[in-house]
């Protein structure tokens, strides 16, 4: 989703699949860049670091639930392999059920 706030024209942009992987590694690289900035609050500087997972639909009938849960695997890949990290969802990557996703908040 905040790949979507960053670049809400990211499906226009996108012309051929063959380039995906080297837009999507420069958009992340972008987004994480951001979030690194210092944030000031009350005279204090206040550092945050995200992971960001991605699902691509290149699957006909995919749902947006199918996503989300691809998308929450990738996330959790990034993080395992270190703070300020991206992954694009693989096939081989361990999913959590949506109702588990859903219990945990």
């Amino acid at each position: 989703m905040l790949a979507a706030l960053a670049c809400p024209r990211l499906n226009d942009a996108i012309e051929d699949l063959a380039v995906l992987p080297a837009r999507l590694q420069r958009l992340e690289t972008r987004i994480l860049g951001e979030l690194r900035r210092p944030i000031g609050l009350g005279g204090a500087a206040i550092f945050v670091s995200g992971s960001i997972g991605v699902a691509v639909a290149d699957a006909p009938g995919a749902t947006a639930e199918d996503l989300l849960i691809q998308a929450d695997a990738a996330m959790y890949a990034a993080k395992r392999s270190g703070k300020g990290r991206f992954a694009v969802y693989d096939s081989r990557m361990p999913v959590r059920a949506w109702t588990e996703l859903e219990a945990a908040g």
